[in-house]
């Protein structure tokens, strides 16, 4: 969508951009009704109780708060970030809608292949 989205600015306002997010979105969901989870299936009454056991015994350790905390942190600076950057590259360095977007999603897309690198490497033994 940050490709798209200068397109389809041009084309049909930002309306028409909202319009076509959330017709992408509700596709998506109507995808996901015949093959996705099945809340009659799985509902809580039928859950195992070592299920919450287990979930009691994570969410009472400092660990996964603490990483979750951390990623919180990252989130919000990538955010920041990546809502920033558009209107700097336009404003600031005269760039068009499109080279924003292009770079914009150029970043994303680093940021997620590197994710995705360090985990690769952490998985293979590298030190953090």
């Amino acid at each position: 969508m940050i490709l798209a989205a200068p397109l389809l600015l041009h084309a049909a306002g930002w309306r028409g951009l909202w319009i076509a997010v959330a017709a992408l979105a509700a596709g998506g969901a109507l995808i996901m009704v015949p093959l996705g989870w099945s809340a009659g299936r799985n509902s809580c009454a039928g859950m195992d109780m070592k299920l919450w056991e287990n979930l009691r015994r994570v969410c009472s350790q400092a660990g996964p708060w603490l990483l979750g905390g951390c990623f919180a942190l990252y989130g919000a600076q990538l955010y920041a970030i990546l809502t920033w950057m558009p209107t700097f590259m336009i404003e600031e360095r005269g760039a068009g809608t499109a080279t924003a977007a292009l770079l914009t999603a150029t970043v994303v897309a680093v940021n997620g292949l590197c994710n995705v690198l360090g985990g690769f490497l952490l998985h293979r033994g590298a030190r953090p």
